[in-house]
């Protein structure tokens, strides 16, 4: 069984925040045909609420685009490491806090599933 996610940047359980992309991206998982070998990696920078704290933080979003269209986060399958770990830190799920008020260079390296 192939499980995907994509989290929509700004996306709400609202019906203006399905159509589009997000509507298209469940037929395309359901329905499509995806090769797997023809895709684009993308690194977005997000800011998240915490459903349990109500706290605002940034958070690193991976992702990668098959040829057909179809989106998929893919930080659960990251490791994150930070190159300069004096600046700031970085958390498994890609949430960062600065430590001083310079660029963070991150090392991204991702977990591949061999069938």
């Amino acid at each position: 069984m192939t499980v995907s996610y994509y989290e929509d940047f700004g996306g709400r359980h609202s019906i203006p925040s399905w159509r589009g992309d997000r509507i298209k991206n469940i037929l395309l998982l359901f329905a499509g045909t995806t090769d797997s070998t023809k895709y684009k990696w993308e690194i977005t920078q997000e800011i998240i609420k915490s459903e349990y704290t109500g706290k605002f933080y940034p958070r690193i979003n991976p992702a990668i685009t098959y040829s057909n269209g179809l989106k998929c986060s893919i930080s659960y399958a990251a490791t994150f490491t930070l190159l300069n770990p004096a600046d700031g830190v970085v958390n498994k799920d890609g949430s960062f806090r600065f430590i001083e008020p310079k660029d963070l260079k991150l090392k991204i390296i991702y977990k591949v599933k061999k069938n």
